[in-house]
C-alpha cells in the first residue's frame, strides 16, 4: 500500500493540468510509496490525451473518468474513495507544487500519527509568473497541533490543495459532508471533511511551514461565486457549533478572520452589478454574519451603502490605483 495518494480532480482544464503534472511528477522518484490519481469529471476538452501523454512516461499514473459531470465535490469524494494510499492529498488541477514539496510531505508522513497535515500556500493571479509567490510569503516554522481547535483558529483549514489527511479517518465523514448539498451548500465543501477528521479523531495536525504551493487565483467568476465561500463557511461553523464539535471561541475567531478581507471582493462585484453579488446573496451574508464583530467593521458598510454612493468612491479609488501603478512603472523604467 502506498503511503500517499495524490488525488487530482479535474474538469476541462487540460492546459492547467499539464502544468501541474509537469511540476509534480518530476519530484517523484520512487513510485512504490505514492499513487497519483487523476479523477476526470467527464471533461470534453483534451484532458484525456494530456493524461495519456504523461502515462507513456509514468505508467503508474492512475486515471479514472466519470461517465458524467458529478460536480466538483462529488468528483473529489470519488477520488478519495478510490485512493490506495494511507494518506490522501487533494491537489487542485491548477495549483503548482513548488520544488521540494513532495519530499517534505513524505518526510512528515513517515512515522507520523497525524490525522491531518496542512500546507503553506500562496496565490498568484492570471498573467503573473507563478514564482512571484516567493516574494509574497516567507517560510514559516513547522508546528504540530495537539489541540484541534487551536489548529482551526490559527490555520483556518480552508484551502483545498493544502489538505492531506489520513484516508481511513476521512472515509466515515464523507456521507455527512455529501449531505451538505441538501443543506444549500454550493461547492468546495470537500474541505469540511478535513474539519471532521481534525475534530473527531483528536489526532495531531501537522503544519508544514515550507512554501509548498503556488495557487492559481482565477478571476473568471462565471463558474464560481467566491462569495458563497463566505456563506458556506458560516453555515458549516454554525453546524459544528450546534454539534458541540467547536467552541464559540473557535467559531467566532475563524469567521471574524474570514470576513475581514471580503470587502475587497464585495465592492467591485457590487459596483459592476455582478449577479454573484445580488441583493439576495448580500442579504444572506448579513443574516449569517450578524453575530460576528468583524462583519460590522469590515463588510457591512460596503453591503449597506447605496450603490449610487459606493460606485463613485470605487471608481475614484480604482483610477487612483491605476495612476499610481503607472507612475511607479515609469519611475522604475527611468531608473533602469
Amino acid at each position: 500500500m502506498p503511503q500517499l495518494t495524490i488525488c487530482i480532480p479535474t474538469y476541462n482544464r487540460a492546459r492547467f493540468l499539464r502544468t501541474t503534472l509537469n511540476h509534480l511528477l518530476k519530484q517523484i522518484r520512487d513510485w512504490t510509496s505514492v499513487q497519483v490519481l487523476i479523477s476526470d469529471n467527464a471533461s470534453t476538452d483534451e484532458t484525456h490525451s494530456v493524461v495519456e501523454s504523461f502515462r507513456k512516461v509514468h505508467p503508474a499514473l492512475s486515471y479514472q473518468c466519470n461517465e458524467r459531470n458529478l460536480g466538483m465535490d462529488e468528483n473529489a469524494f470519488r477520488a478519495i474513495e478510490a485512493a490506495a494510499g494511507t494518506y490522501v492529498w487533494l491537489l487542485s488541477d491548477d495549483d503548482i507544487p513548488l520544488p521540494g514539496v513532495f519530499d517534505e510531505i513524505m518526510k512528515n508522513i513517515a512515522g507520523a500519527n497525524a490525522g491531518l497535515l496542512y500546507l503553506h500556500v500562496a496565490g498568484y493571479w492570471p498573467g503573473e509568473p507563478y514564482d512571484i509567490v516567493y516574494g509574497r510569503t516567507t517560510v514559516r516554522p513547522d508546528k504540530t497541533y495537539l489541540d484541534p481547535e487551536e489548529a482551526l483558529r490559527e490555520l483556518e483549514i480552508t484551502h483545498f490543495s493544502a489538505i492531506i489527511m489520513k484516508r481511513s479517518l476521512a472515509l466515515p465523514h464523507i456521507p455527512t459532508v455529501r449531505g451538505y448539498a441538501e443543506k444549500g451548500f454550493t461547492r468546495g465543501y470537500t474541505v469540511n471533511v478535513a474539519h471532521y477528521v481534525l475534530l473527531s479523531s483528536r489526532k495531531p495536525c501537522i503544519f508544514i511551514g515550507k512554501l509548498a504551493l503556488a495557487c492559481h487565483n482565477p478571476q473568471d467568476g462565471n463558474n464560481y461565486n467566491v462569495l458563497t465561500t463566505l456563506i458556506d463557511s458560516a453555515r458549516e461553523y454554525q453546524i459544528l457549533r450546534s454539534h458541540n464539535l467547536v467552541s464559540a471561541r473557535t467559531e467566532h475567531t475563524v469567521l471574524n478572520a474570514l470576513v475581514r478581507g471580503f470587502y475587497i471582493l464585495v465592492i467591485p462585484r457590487r459596483c459592476n452589478m455582478d449577479p454573484h453579488a445580488s441583493p439576495e446573496v448580500l442579504a444572506e451574508i448579513t443574516r449569517l454574519y450578524r453575530p460576528y464583530r468583524n462583519y460590522w467593521l469590515f463588510l457591512h458598510p460596503f453591503v449597506a451603502l447605496p450603490l449610487w454612493a459606493l460606485r463613485p468612491l470605487y471608481l475614484t479609488a480604482r483610477t487612483a490605483r491605476r495612476l499610481i501603478r503607472s507612475l511607479s512603472q515609469t519611475l522604475r523604467q527611468g531608473g533602469a
